[in-house]
């Protein structure tokens, strides 16, 4: 699948990029097996999907995506606990706490007929008429047209992104196409360097990340002036309210106070890092090494002074940054 940007189209049809784990279920008559992209069977790990046989209208192969939902919200952190689990007594009761959904956006077989060259829009429908949506399996929707509005709509409610689908694709087995596109609501956010890490070589393999908690006391307000002229308004800071964010959030997060500011750790970046930053960063440590109450194997600690600009993907449970990638150095902070 190629990458994009959002876009408005009569020939395509958008739907949501799910934060899960792509998987494929079969569905002989009787019994239903599910394989990642390695072809490892994955029925023992979420032996809940082996109801979703009794909300199949016929044999069939669907493509999908495994998901657990909080709030009704892909969460990939959960996924993720559920995709460590190997003991059966844990995985009965995740099963009851932690329950996850096979989300079906294309079928590739019914009964004998196989669809792999039946264009999308006629896959669609017969998706429909075999999938009877429930809590454990469901169809992925989808909307025509308007694919800038409904990207603009999945980054506002922080999900992953869209995907775009040509109506007339046909399916094409482990190629990427320009029929099916991605499109990712990627986050701009700026963090202090606060260390970094060697590689074998020696050379720097990445920097670890500080968000400065000081700095998001909720949004900046601003009101317009007499003059037509908008300022902003300064705001008090509430030591108290801050304080009790900070002991909320402890226990899934690491906060930790330096000269009298909180930082929240929000792990590392390697993807992106120019030698022009590496030597800039290396530079500065010469001078300005710390102390810092963070526990990470073979890190290196600098005064948290550097900003740099980051994009990612989102933004976990425990504070770090999904696929994130360096931009570079903002020397217009500090």
């Amino acid at each position: 699948m190629n990458e994009s940007k959002p876009f408005d189209s009569d020939d395509y049809i958008f739907e949501l990029k799910l934060d899960g784990l792509r998987a494929v279920l079969y569905y002989d008559g009787k019994q239903v097996c599910v394989r990642n992209k390695r072809n490892d069977e994955l029925i023992e790990r979420y032996p809940e999907l082996k109801n979703t046989k009794n909300f199949l209208n016929a044999p069939c192969v669907l493509d999908g995506e495994i998901i657990c939902l909080t709030l009704g919200m892909p969460d990939f952190s959960k996924l993720q606990k559920r995709a460590l689990l190997t003991n059966n007594f844990k995985i009965k009761l995740a099963m009851q706490s932690n329950p996850v959904q096979f989300v079906a956006y294309d079928i590739l077989q019914v009964n004998d007929k196989v669809l792999l060259d039946t264009p999308l829009m006629e896959r669609k429908q017969v998706l429909e008429n075999v999938v009877v949506d429930s809590e454990i399996v469901t169809k992925s929707r989808f909307i025509e047209h308007n694919g800038v509005k409904f990207f603009e709509l999945t980054k506002e409610q922080g999900l992953e992104g869209i995907v775009a689908k040509r109506k007339d694709s046909l399916y094409y087995m482990g190629k990427r196409t320009s029929v099916w596109l991605k499109i990712k609501a990627l986050i701009d956010e700026d963090f202090l360097i606060c260390g970094y890490k060697f590689n074998d070589e020696g050379k720097l393999k990445d920097v670890l990340l500080l968000r400065d908690l000081s700095k998001k006391q909720g949004a900046s307000l601003v009101q317009i002036k007499s003059n037509g002229k908008v300022e902003k308004v300064k705001q008090k800071q509430d030591s108290k309210a801050e304080e009790k964010a900070i002991r909320h959030n402890q226990d899934k997060k690491t906060i930790i106070e330096y000269k009298g500011t909180h930082y929240q750790y929000m792990g590392s970046v390697a993807m992106g890092i120019s030698k022009e930053d590496s030597e800039y960063i290396l530079k500065f440590a010469k001078s300005h090494t710390v102390d810092l109450p963070l526990n990470i194997s073979g890190a290196n600690f600098i005064e948290p002074k550097i900003y740099c600009t980051v994009i990612y993907m989102l933004e976990t449970d425990s504070g770090h940054l999904r696929q994130p990638v360096y931009k570079g150095i903002r020397q217009d902070r500090g």
